[in-house]
């Protein structure tokens, strides 16, 4: 996603693309950099230095409708905000809020906005469907979700997977430290609507392209169906290998 995100009606500001040097790192041995994104801390303001976000409305070969989908992130885990939305995943084609809730499939990793939230004081990872951020459960998404942890490390590794596959809409959110250890699955069951997705990808903004979120992102992917637990933890064990910080 090369193309910063377009301004739209909603904001007053457009994206702005992150600073390339922002963050480095180790990984195995090797000095590389993240995707460190910054953002004014006004909601909305004109007057911020950056909002940094990232869209591709043109996307190809994302799941769409009630397709099953699989996104995993690593992200710094003690840097984040309770702005909207720092997410990464299939969005909405048109940068508004259309569509309702299940037209986002997006894993969202921030504090407290006014949506859901887990144990403790966060930051967590969640879902962001559009009309809300859920920590876990299918209801009103302002519901805390004691079984979703606070994540305390530097490497956190979350996962949100969909699907219809049921016959009823489903997404899980798992959990885990990108350095050791295994994962939690915060909740996993009935999602709050249906799934209508768009096939649009967004990094670091919402589907309407809110921008007052930050973090810092080090890696992920989309896939096309829901993964199985045996495949998020092969993939979480591979993140480990690389070795991070090390």
């Amino acid at each position: 996603m090369a193309a910063r995100g377009p301004r739209n009606g909603y904001l007053k500001t457009a994206d702005t693309e992150s600073n390339a040097k922002g963050r480095s790192l180790t990984l195995s041995g090797h000095k590389v950099y993240s995707l460190y994104m910054t953002s004014d801390s006004s909601f909305g303001s004109s007057t911020g230095p950056t909002h940094d976000g990232y869209r591709n409305n043109d996307a190809t070969g994302l799941p769409s409708g009630t397709a099953g989908q699989g996104v995993y992130e690593i992200v710094d885990g003690k840097r984040a905000n309770a702005g909207c939305c720092w997410n990464f995943g299939n969005a909405q084609r048109d940068s508004c809020s259309t569509g309702g809730t299940g037209a986002m499939d997006t894993i969202s990793f921030g504090l407290k906005f006014v949506w859901g939230t887990g144990a403790g004081d966060g930051p967590w990872f969640m879902g962001d469907f559009e009309g809300g951020v859920w920590a876990g459960g299918s209801g009103d998404a302002a519901t805390q979700n004691p079984n979703n942890p606070s994540v305390t490390w530097d490497y956190g590794f979350g996962i949100v997977k969909t699907d219809t596959a049921a016959g009823t809409p489903q997404y899980a959110i798992r959990v885990g430290n990108a350095q050791s250890g295994g994962l939690t699955t915060a909740y996993d069951g009935k999602a709050p609507a249906s799934w209508n997705l768009q096939g649009g990808i967004v990094l670091g903004i919402g589907g309407d392209n809110s921008n007052t979120s930050y973090g810092t992102f080090f890696e992920g992917a989309i896939t096309a169906g829901r993964p199985s637990d045996a495949t998020d933890l092969a993939v979480l064990q591979n993140a480990q290998a690389a070795g991070y910080g090390k």
